[in-house]
């Protein structure tokens, strides 16, 4: 979620403020210089597609007309890639031609050029503020005739001074604008050629000759650089520096020495950027530039850095009309830049590697143990698929494929390696399936890791074909959310957010990692801030609040004992429902359910599991052989239980039980109502893989609740269509091994949910 409207920069209060004093002051005594890039010209060019209504539109840009050139001239279309060194690229279209035709090869970019940069495209808010400062100097590297054009309208004076312009200067005395373009300039609008200086005659004559296209343009314009001539404009780099819609790219080879050679002359400078990375930060140290970061989401669209560039500028210069600020945040407001998420999930990301062992023949009904990769043993081979998941990311994940409308917003606020190399599968993972990631921290050395082993062994007894094992590598430090995701937190859960829905957390952030039971008093990062759940509970009734218990719940109950105060929907694993929730001597009814009372009953295998739940499925007279979907009559210690846990008393206050392959209980803890909700028939049969099978069924059954909560308003009958869409997707989930292929039929099922 973007807080840009509490929150214009990254950097510092202190260091903005002392930018601000610095930049006044500057203007006031007519030494700033405004170094510009093609950020602002970018920005005009999205702004007319998008107000013209015609979003698909190619954007003005170096690169487009490059790419076009390059075609025209038969450079090899698998060269064609927009994300290609464009100076290499525009260099091909010259060796395309040869050198004899080099003048041909110049002529077929400046048509493409011109074609980009002449067309007649509004200034935005950003150009207009410059013409309202009207700073002592422009440098430009940009080709077009935006801040002209700009500085017209608001009838200021200018001159433009083409390349380096150190033979032929202006008048000292010129009481105006002076704007430096570096690389060149197009044809001037008609009337205006008298305010263009050039440094060539022949570039009199024919203006577009001075743009900087090919290695020799640079070459040449990198060597005017160098000589006495070029003082002239070094001058005005001295000066205090202001950089914009600019990248520090290596191919701006000249703009980059012009830095260099003055670096140790300006009182200071500051590069506006909504990114800085390692390399960047360290290049800028170099050139005594202090890089000042913009807030701009994890993910943004066209229109974030255009909006956030615009109010960076519009807090930093001085005595701007009010009006500058207001356009801005109407922009914001009008093209819902700022999305509040309707489905924020706290918890586990992870990086999953799923193989399925395929044994050969011979292990039918064999003991699970002899399916076992073993020394000497070369009876299998494995199917692998490695994806992003954990238990709030595969709910999630779920979540957006059933949302294929982008009905809802969902945000995952998580933890994950700040070096990991799975870090951007996971991120990516978000943006293609629309999840916010601004509260994701990349603060740990490692991303959660799984990697589970599935074997096809038929069903023998009840153990069944896609059991798992888990091999587990989780933090080796304690898990903490980063500053700007504490932020994320806390305007995430905001009461004032009217397009929160629900909140889901599973215990991943509110059990400290890795967990000791000698640290008495001290819990994760939701136990820690408690505040902003009750503060969110007390005031927001119509917001769910889900919890996920995962198998057993957390070591010694500390989240499920700290936290349930403030959740009204749990859904529990069964060993957490019938070690917590049933009572001790309900337990000794049979043999499966014994192991729960045993003090290391979380040894016990799966097949003893499966043995309590049809012991504990007999409690409600269902037939774990021939179940079937029907009302049941749950004992009074379930529902007692369920409020136990479940303790905020709301209208809505559910418990739901996962019961593996049998299906779920969904109970209805104020009614005392409850429904069982069985798998599909011959579902055993069709089980590939159930790792994942359980956060399936939350994701599912989040979206239906959101989906159905507007249609049905009987509480039981929502929590009824609702259970059973969940269970129905995490069939469906259990019958791939891939997680991808799982995603893609679990997205069909939204049909289903009328």
């Amino acid at each position: 979620m973007w807080l840009v409207q509490k929150k214009v920069f990254q950097t510092s209060k202190e260091e903005i403020d002392g930018m601000k004093s610095k930049v006044a002051k500057s203007l006031s005594e007519n030494s700033l210089t405004v170094i510009v890039g093609n950020g602002p010209s970018q920005s005009a060019s999205y702004l007319q597609s998008l107000f013209a209504g015609d979003e698909t539109e190619i954007k003005v840009g170096w690169k487009s007309a490059v790419l076009r050139a390059a075609q025209e001239a038969g450079v090899p279309s698998h060269l064609l890639n927009a994300n290609q060194n464009l100076l290499a690229l525009a260099q091909a279209v010259f060796e395309s031609f040869g050198r004899s035709h080099e003048t041909e090869a110049r002529q077929v970019l400046l048509k493409e050029i011109r074609n980009e940069f002449r067309r007649p495209i509004q200034a935005t808010l950003i150009h207009h503020m410059l013409a309202e400062i009207a700073p002592s100097t422009i440098v430009t590297t940009n080709y077009d005739l935006q801040i002209e054009r700009v500085f017209e309208e608001h009838h200021k004076p200018w001159r433009v001074i083409i390349r380096n312009g150190g033979e032929r200067r202006i008048n000292d005395v010129f009481n105006g604008t002076r704007i430096f373009k570096m690389h060149g300039t197009l044809e001037p609008d008609e009337g205006q050629s008298e305010k263009y200086i050039y440094t060539s005659g022949s570039w009199e004559r024919r203006p577009d000759g001075s743009v900087v296209i090919s290695e020799s343009d640079y070459d040449e314009c990198l060597a005017e650089l160098k000589t006495s001539s070029a003082e002239y404009f070094l001058e005005y780099l001295r000066r205090p520096c202001l950089i914009i819609g600019k990248g520090l790219v290596w191919q701006d080879l000249s703009f980059l020495y012009a830095l260099r050679a003055t670096r140790h002359e300006r009182p200071w400078s500051y590069w506006i950027t909504p990114s800085l990375s390692d390399e960047e930060a360290l290049n800028l140290g170099n050139l005594k530039i202090k890089p000042i970061l913009l807030n701009m989401p994890a993910m943004p669209q066209d229109g974030h850095y255009y909006a956030s560039l615009a109010k960076a500028l519009a807090c930093i210069l001085p005595d701007l009309p009010h009006f500058y600020l207001k356009e801005i945040d109407n922009f914001i407001q009008e093209y819902d830049l700022i999305r509040a998420p309707s489905f924020v999930a706290l918890g586990l990301a992870a990086y999953n590697t799923v193989g399925r062992v395929h044994h050969a023949s011979g292990t039918e009904g064999e003991s699970i143990l002899y399916t076992l990769p073993k020394q000497g043993r070369r009876n299998f081979r494995i199917d692998a698929e490695e994806s992003p998941g954990g238990s709030a990311l595969t709910a999630l994940g779920t979540f957006s494929h059933l949302d294929q409308q982008r009905e809802y917003h969902p945000s995952l606020i998580s933890v994950i390696g700040k070096e990991d190399i799975y870090k951007t599968a996971i991120l990516d993972f978000c943006k293609a399936n629309g999840i916010d990631t601004d509260g994701i921290s990349a603060v740990v050395s490692n991303t959660w890791r799984s990697t589970v082993l599935l074997h096809d062994v038929v069903r023998a007894g009840r153990v069944f074909s896609g059991q798992r094992i888990f091999l587990d590598q989780g933090f080796n430090e304690e898990v903490i959310l980063s500053p700007a995701s504490h932020e994320q937190f806390e305007e995430q859960l905001n009461p004032a957010s009217r397009q929160l829905k629900l909140v889901y957390f599973d215990k991943f952030l509110a059990l400290p990692y890795p967990y000791r039971p000698d640290r008495k008093g001290e819990g994760g990062m939701l136990i820690k801030q408690q505040d902003v759940l009750q503060k969110l509970v007390d005031n927001r009734p119509d917001v769910d609040v889900l919890y996920e218990t995962g198998g057993a719940g957390s070591q010694n109950l500390i989240v499920e004992s700290s936290l349930g105060k403030y959740v009204n929907i749990l859904t529990a694993g069964f060993p957490f429902f019938v070690r917590n929730v049933v009572s001790r001597s309900s337990r000794k009814t049979g043999h499966g359910l014994k192991k729960f009372n045993k003090k290391r009953w979380f040894d016990t295998d799966f097949t003893n599991e499966s043995l309590a739940i049809e012991e504990l499925l007999s409690v409600v007279d269902i037939d774990p052989e021939r179940p079937m979907s029907r009302e049941i009559d749950p004992p009074d210690e379930w529902i007692e239980g369920g409020r136990h846990w479940a303790g905020r008393d709301l209208p809505r206050r559910w418990m739901i039980v996962t019961l593996h392959q049998f299906g779920a209980f969904a109970m209805d803890l104020n009614s005392g109502m409850a429904y069982f909700s069985s798998s599909s028939k011959g579902t055993n049969d069709a089980i590939m893989n159930t790792a994942g099978a359980g956060d399936v069924f939350r994701g599912a059954f989040c979206y239906a609740l959101l989906r159905k909560s507007g249609n049905v308003r009987d509480e039981y009958e929502l929590l009824k269509a609702a259970a059973d869409f969940a269970v129905l997707a995490a069939t469906e989930k259990c019958k791939y091994i891939h997680m991808s292929q799982a995603y893609q039929s679990v997205a069909k099922l939204s049909e289903n949910l009328h």
